[in-house]
């Protein structure tokens, strides 16, 4: 069946990238097919002079699967209601506040581990500025989603809240104004 194949696949692909347990095999779709993010920091890294195979390796683990994920999962947070119900990721999650515990722990491990690479503010910065562009969507605060976009936002750190505000003059949008109006 299907779903034995793809619990297999995830297996064999958080043991290839020595993934510590607890990774939902639609996490590891998300982060490995539908995010371009890991490709961009790459393509960075490409054009600095003296990079090495295992600067790129360092910067592949540290955007896959994590900022990967999370960028695929907050995607499927803003488009829930327009997502046909088998395509959303987000759903898959027996509950919201699942969704915002491993949310949460995308985010966090992601900030962890893209602050270790070399021009680590840098990717954090990127990282941040991912995460504010789907938070400033009024969709991500709809009732209900509010505790996944505080999750995530918090974990994000200390970039999150000007990544919100270049966002929100860019763009007007009213979505993240919410976590202004709060003070946070």
């Amino acid at each position: 069946p299907v779903g034995d194949q793809l619990d297999e696949w995830a297996a064999r692909t958080a043991a290839e990238a020595e993934l510590e347990p607890g990774f939902e095999w639609w996490e590891l779709i998300a982060a490995a097919a539908a995010s371009s993010l890991c490709v961009g920091a790459l393509l960075a890294l490409a054009a600095s002079p003296g990079a090495s195979e295992a600067d790129a390796r360092r910067v592949e683990s540290a955007y896959f699967p994590w900022a990967s994920g999370l960028n695929a999962l907050l995607d499927s947070l803003v488009d829930l209601d327009e997502d046909p119900e088998d395509a959303s990721h987000l759903r898959r999650y027996e509950s919201r506040e699942h969704a915002a515990e491993r949310l949460q722990v995308l985010a966090g491990g992601a900030r962890q581990r893209v602050s270790e690479l070399p021009d680590g503010r840098l990717h954090e910065a990127i990282l941040a500025a991912m995460g504010a562009l789907y938070l400033i969507h009024e969709e991500a605060w709809r009732p209900g989603r509010e505790p996944i976009s505080l999750a995530v936002y918090g974990a994000l750190g200390p970039l999150a809240r000007p990544s919100l505000a270049v966002h929100l003059m860019r763009r007007r949008g009213r979505g993240g104004r919410a976590l202004f109006a709060a003070g946070r």
